[in-house]
């Protein structure tokens, strides 16, 4: 991290080989979570760049890490088709869809955060409810892959 104002690095939050893919703060500007090309997510303090949190639960590359709108969890998605969300404190795995035989693009929160949006490589968009149990909405016809989705301000379904 560096200073706005004056350019000066402030912190360091990754020396990891393969680095840091992505870095998006909490909802709340306490936390810095990182996406990395190892397959990880990590949950930073960005005062003092220690390392608070590694999520390693993915199979090859991690593509995005997100928070939820309320920052206590966090969404994962990766090149091996799979969408999880981990709680943002302890790191316990919380849901773990795998419907998709292609990988996802794209996964987004609903703006309350009950629900997962992911967009795929063939065309489909699928929305979960993240209550157990929950079958999915899918949205097909879309020819070739959707590299971005994203629910309306009021996360309602069209």
């Amino acid at each position: 991290m560096w200073d706005a104002e004056t350019g000066a690095e402030l912190v360091t939050l990754s020396d990891r080989e393969h680095g840091v893919k992505m870095a998006v703060w909490s909802p709340d500007g306490s936390h810095i979570l990182t996406s990395n090309w190892d397959g990880t997510a990590q949950v930073w303090d960005p005062k003092t760049g220690a390392e608070l949190l590694t999520l390693s639960d993915q199979d090859g590359s991690l593509w995005q890490a997100k928070w939820s709108p309320d920052g206590s969890r966090i969404l994962t998605t990766g090149d091996n088709n799979v969408v999880r969300a981990w709680d943002a404190e302890t790191g316990a795995e919380l849901v773990s869809i795998s419907d998709h035989e292609v990988p996802i693009w794209q996964a987004e929160w609903s703006p309350d955060g009950s629900r997962i949006l992911a967009a795929d490589y063939e065309g489909t968009v699928c929305i979960w409810d993240t209550a157990p149990g929950a079958e999915p909405l899918i949205l097909s016809g879309q020819e070739g892959p959707i590299r971005q989705a994203a629910w309306s301000w009021d996360g309602a379904v069209p």
